[in-house]
């Protein structure tokens, strides 16, 4: 029986367990980590615990389990104690879900190499477009100069006091920020009192 499968190209990360460097293959498939007993033996024999898990390989037959170990494993300058199962079959060591997740493996810098993002603007050109425009990136409040606004009321119009609506109190402190700059910069009035 073998562990893994021949339908691609995996990508591998090289870590060493016990001190023994081992390229892995990517498995995101599996839930553990597995080891053959020949790889056991390249990292020094650790202590065997038994296992009630069961194994299943890719093509659905079941894998014999010799045990668990605990080994430490290097990777990114990082060391780390981690379970590891030995199983009597053949094939390359294979990083599962379980090292994944504990290491925060980047699995897609793996498959897909590094991201570069390349600066979309120069600096240059962005001071030049600040300062043609610095009316409008200006700190503080403008103003409209192409139209006129009028509120209307009715002559007999009385001022109406309305009850505030209740705030979840998670919002209240970034309301009160918010009011206090709106007042700073002109856009609310304080009203001393109301009835």
């Amino acid at each position: 029986m073998f562990i893994g499968c021949m339908l691609a190209k995996r990508p591998k990360i090289e870590m060493k367990v016990n001190g023994k460097p081992f390229k892995f293959e990517l498995d995101t498939g599996a839930d553990n980590m597995v080891l053959t007993v020949k790889d056991w033996a390249e990292i020094g024999r650790p202590a065997l615990k038994p296992v009630k898990v069961r194994l299943e390989a890719y093509g659905g037959g079941s894998l014999k389990l010799k045990g668990q170990c605990m080994v430490s494993v290097e990777a990114d300058d990082k060391t780390y104690e981690l379970p590891l199962l030995v199983a009597g079959c053949v094939g390359a060591p294979l990083l599962g879900m379980r090292w994944i997740a504990d290491m925060q493996v980047e699995v897609n810098k793996l498959i897909f190499g590094k991201s570069v993002v390349k600066a979309m603007y120069s600096k240059q050109k962005l001071d030049a477009v600040l300062d043609e425009f610095s009316e409008v990136f200006s700190p503080g409040l403008g103003h409209c100069s192409k139209l006129k606004a009028e509120i209307r009321t009715q002559p007999n119009a009385e001022p109406r006091f309305s009850k505030p609506r209740p705030i979840p109190f998670a919002y209240l402190e970034g309301i009160k920020e918010e009011l206090q700059r709106a007042e700073e910069v002109g856009i609310l009035e304080r009203i001393p009192e109301s009835r």
